[in-house]
């Protein structure tokens, strides 16, 4: 992962006659490095507070934590500036490692202002260590990592990869989210972003997104999607408990047999289609306010239909399916 960089150019609308009697020209540079290393162990927990930094976690085989921060900026001001530099604290207590930053608070008047800067974490440690982590402006990178997660971030995209941990829990304002090869129990809770996990196994996944598409590929498990404003795509999905709630948007969904299936699926204002291996077995329920049904499969019997609503089941109707939309239309396909 790069540095992130950053360039701002806020307009300031005041008079040349304030700018004359009291500013000046200011340019500032800050060049700062922090390193530090601590000895930890099972149970270990690192909080971090990054900031607008972007954050890179990597294992290692050794029991000692490894955190390096680079800081590079720099600002042009005409007028009045008041600043101070950028520090980073560090102190463990107990199991629990601290690391936070101290970013520079800036107050100007004048004309225009310039900043640009670089801004990274670099960990390294067990990957058996658990995460906490808070950002505002800032990108966050983890990768085969097994302790928990937690992360909470106002600003910025995410990527997790090869995790194998007892929860991972990722709370985001405004970003993106991608999760390729993840076991454990997960919660997402996305406010403006899209939403992208492949390659998961979870008793219990629970995918939220306020305004994004939700794209979940090869997974296993039973899971909870909710979505207000967006799509969810859902693909080669072997679940036992499904819940899908829409808003506004389409849902597309292809089945994968297993044990007792139960799939509830509700969307106010869009279409919806579930595709079905042909070795699923289950009961179905269909129904839609104002749109169409449509059922195209091989193996169906006990069907009933009227406009509104369809039943039936394909192949020993071991499992259940329920689907209802409002506005929109419900194909069933085998």
């Amino acid at each position: 992962m790069e540095a992130k960089r950053k360039r701002l150019f806020p307009a300031v609308a005041l008079s040349l006659v304030l700018v004359g009697a009291t500013g000046y020209a200011a340019a500032e540079e800050i060049n700062r490095e922090f390193h530090q290393t601590f000895e930890v162990g099972q149970g270990s927990k690192l909080v971090l507070e990054h900031g607008d930094g972007d954050v890179k976690i990597t294992p290692w085989g050794e029991d000692t934590l490894d955190v390096e921060v680079r800081y590079r900026a720099r600002a042009s001001n005409i007028g009045w500036t008041k600043s101070t530099d950028f520090e980073v604290e560090f102190r463990q207590e107990g199991n629990t490692v601290y690391v936070t930053g101290h970013e520079p608070k800036r107050i100007n008047v004048g004309i225009s202002t310039y900043r640009e800067y670089e801004y990274l974490y670099t960990v390294k440690g067990p990957s058996y260590l658990k995460l906490n982590l808070e950002g505002e402006d800032g990108d966050v990178e983890i990768a085969d990592w097994n302790g928990s997660i937690m992360m909470k971030l106002e600003d910025g995209d995410v990527r997790l990869s090869d995790i194998d941990a007892p929860r991972t829990e990722v709370i985001l304002e405004d970003g993106d989210l991608e999760i390729d090869r993840i076991r454990g129990e997960i919660e997402v809770d996305c406010e403006d972003g899209d939403i992208e996990i492949f390659d998961c196994q979870s008793d219990h996944g629970r995918i939220r997104s306020e305004d994004g598409d939700i794209t979940i590929d090869r997974c296993q498990g039973s899971f909870e999607i909710l979505v207000a404003d967006g799509d969810a795509r859902l693909s080669e999905l072997t679940a036992r408990d499904l819940e899908i709630r829409s808003g506004d948007g389409t849902v597309n969904l292809s089945l994968l047999p297993s044990e007792d299936l139960d799939l509830n699926v509700r969307v106010s204002d869009g279409d919806v289609v579930v595709d079905l291996d042909k070795e699923i077995s289950a009961v179905f329920e269909l129904e839609t306010q104002d749109g169409r049904i449509r059922v195209h499969a091989a193996d169906v019997n006990d069907l009933v239909q009227d406009r509104r609503r369809v039943t039936g089941r394909v192949g020993g109707g071991d499992g259940a399916i329920y689907v209802r939309t409002d506005d929109g239309s419900v194909t069933l396909r085998q």
